[in-house]
């Protein structure tokens, strides 16, 4: 896989989560959330994110293409694993919210998040094990460098959070909505997730060993 075509994998996917999660526009929509943009917060968003690019483009200047492609899949992975994480806990917070606002429909909400909770949970906790596997095998940087990278990461993510100011809508329809989003883009983005976040890194991985096996010196 290129690094063009990852990158639009990529974005495919967060489109994928985000459509199913508590983010939104307007009450005139039935979405779950409206974001204003806290402007003052948007130099330190801004900063944060030139920071990290910094960081990142450093480190890819100082090795290989191959080794390139390899950070480049820990650093989006890892950027994946951490956003399907705040979709979980705000949606978590949705539906607390939904619940106590309509008790009618406390039940069904949450049996539904337990379960498409308990079925995303176990595919991060396989994609952070692969995660930890691929920053241990390389040898272009230290592990401390590349856990620097991903510190930046969240900050960036946590300062992007700050300039919205976010209100969950919890009316009936709302909440109706969102519950019709989760049914609808569960199965689909739990493979999406496989697929990114569990298959290739394998498949890389077997393909990295091959290429090694296969310039290895006869003996």
């Amino acid at each position: 896989m290129t690094k063009t075509s990852f990158m639009i994998f990529i974005t495919f996917i967060l489109l994928t989560i985000f459509s199913g999660s508590s983010f939104a526009e307007s009450k005139d929509s039935n979405n779950e959330a409206i974001e204003t943009v806290n402007t003052p917060a948007l130099t330190t968003q801004s900063n944060s994110s030139q920071k990290t690019f910094s960081m990142l483009r450093e480190l890819m200047n100082k090795i290989d293409k191959q080794e390139q492609r390899h950070l480049f899949m820990i650093y989006n992975n890892y950027n994946l694993i951490e956003a399907v994480k705040t979709v979980q806990t705000d949606i978590s917070k949705t539906i607390t919210d939904c619940s106590q606002n309509n008790p009618d429909m406390k039940n069904r909400l949450e049996k539904r998040f337990v379960l498409w909770d308990s079925t995303v949970t176990p595919v991060l906790e396989e994609a952070k094990g692969h995660l930890n596997n691929m920053v241990i095998a390389q040898s272009y940087a230290k592990s401390k460098d590349i856990k620097a990278i991903f510190t930046s990461v969240d900050k960036t993510r946590k300062d992007t959070a700050a300039r919205l100011d976010k209100v969950h809508v919890t009316t009936k329809d709302a909440c109706k909505f969102l519950l019709k989003k989760i049914d609808k883009t569960q199965d689909s983005m739990v493979s999406i997730l496989k697929s990114t976040l569990v298959n290739t890194p394998q498949t890389y991985q077997e393909e990295e060993q091959k290429q090694n096996q296969s310039i290895a010196p006869d003996e």
